[in-house]
Formats: structure tokens, C-alpha cells, sequence
């Protein structure tokens, strides 16, 4: 690999010498100054974009993936799991690093649609690890994945669930992620029934950034009773 010095001016010279003027390899540059275009090249994905294009960085070579894996949090890296993703096998290969949770597909109607509830599942019981989740919950399967977000999932920053329709909206139990979210940013539900999500908001101190559609007449919370959890 090469970098072009951008400052370089033109003066006449054999085609051979043009060709090397300016030009010297990427081995000279430091690792902060390849950190800093790291930083800059993760940077660019959407923030709830699922994003694992490190991991073709930390393949180049052994300085590079040094270089990766001694700022995870400024470059941010995640594993990102889906129902697609072998997950626990993945999850042996790479560093304890933050999980993300992104599976939009409808599980129950792919081939291996066993398989693909097992990977959900997988990565759910990792839940000290997972700082993002965005689900749908279409599938009759949805229950196995709600019986695996009861316990506390306290690195959780974002969450996103979607159901089909109203009238047949997913039902979230009141012990859902234990019955609180601590650090929680991000929360967007669409088409779900969520009765106890008022005490659920409660918890959510840190909450700044709420979407709710298509709630179910079932899950209708009133303006005064929304007004009230939210305040705290």
C-alpha cells in the first residue's frame, strides 16, 4: 500500500521518476496517525448501523490489528450478531468486546430457522456485553427471544422492537431486562405492548431519546401518566 504526498509540485522528469515522486509506503506512518484514520473511517457509519468493517482492518496486517484492538472504546468496535451469524463460534474467535444484537429478518421463515433462534439466543445470554438490541418480534418464535431478556442488562444503550400490528402486537412481560435499563439512550418500540413500561422509564435515567408507534389500545399509557415517568 502507498500514500501520495498531496504537496508535491510537478517539474519535468523521466516518466519513471514522476512515478515514484512523493510516493512512500504506509509502513512510516505511526500508530497514532493510523489510529486517527481508523477513527475517521469508523466514524463515517450511521451510529445505529450495524458496523463490523474493522474486522477487514485488523486482517492487513499484525501492527494494524495491534494498533485496532488498544482503542476499542475510541473505535468504538462491536461484534455485531445476527440470526444469520454463527454466534458462538464468533464469539470464541474474537476479544470481549461489545456485543450488538441486529436481526431484522423473519426468522421463521428461513431454512434454518432452528438455527437462526439459537444464534438470537446465543448472543442474548451475553447480556453483561450487549449495549444495542434491535429485534423484530413477527415470528411466533418471539417468546423464546423474550425468555432470554429477563435477566439485567446493564451495558444496554439502545433498543429497538418491532412487531407486525397492532392487534397482534408482542407482549413485553414487566420483568424485561430485569425491570430496568440503567444506561438506555435509545428506545423505540413500534407495534408492542408494553404495560409496564412507565416503571420500565423510570429506571431509564439516562434516556434521551423515545419513539413510540402503533401502540396497542391494550399498552395505552395517557399523557399524564407518560408526563410523570418521564420528568424523573
Amino acid at each position: 500500500m502507498y500514500v501520495f504526498c498531496a504537496t508535491c509540485t510537478y517539474s519535468p522528469a523521466t516518466t519513471a521518476d514522476q512515478c515514484n515522486i512523493g510516493r512512500v509506503t504506509i509502513d512510516i506512518l505511526t500508530g497514532d496517525v493510523l489510529l486517527g484514520i481508523f477513527d475517521f473511517y469508523m466514524a463515517t457509519a450511521y451510529p445505529l448501523k450495524p458496523d463490523d468493517r474493522w474486522q477487514t482492518l485488523v486482517h492487513v496486517c499484525r501492527k494494524w490489528r495491534n494498533v485496532i484492538f488498544e482503542s476499542p472504546r475510541r473505535l468504538n468496535l462491536q461484534l455485531v450478531c445476527s440470526h444469520r451469524t454463527p454466534v458462538r463460534e464468533m464469539l470464541d474467535i474474537w476479544p470481549l468486546l461489545p456485543i450488538m444484537v441486529h436481526s431484522m429478518g423473519h426468522i421463521d421463515h428461513s431454512t434454518d430457522s432452528k438455527s437462526g433462534l439459537d444464534n438470537i439466543v446465543a448472543a442474548l445470554e451475553h447480556n453483561d456485553r450487549i449495549c444495542q438490541i434491535t429485534l423484530n418480534l413477527y415470528n411466533p418464535q418471539s417468546e423464546s427471544i423474550l425468555e432470554a431478556t429477563q435477566e439485567p442488562f446493564p451495558a444496554l444503550e439502545a433498543l429497538t422492537l418491532f412487531g407486525a400490528r397492532a392487534e397482534t402486537a408482542p407482549v413485553i412481560p414487566d420483568s424485561f431486562l430485569g425491570g430496568s435499563a440503567p444506561h438506555l439512550q435509545i428506545l423505540l418500540l413500534e407495534h408492542i405492548q408494553f404495560s409496564g413500561l412507565s416503571k420500565f422509564l423510570i429506571s431509564a435515567t439516562h434516556l434521551d431519546d423515545l419513539h413510540l408507534g402503533s401502540i396497542p389500545h391494550s399498552g395505552y399509557i395517557s399523557p399524564e401518566a407518560m408526563a410523570t415517568c418521564l420528568s424523573v
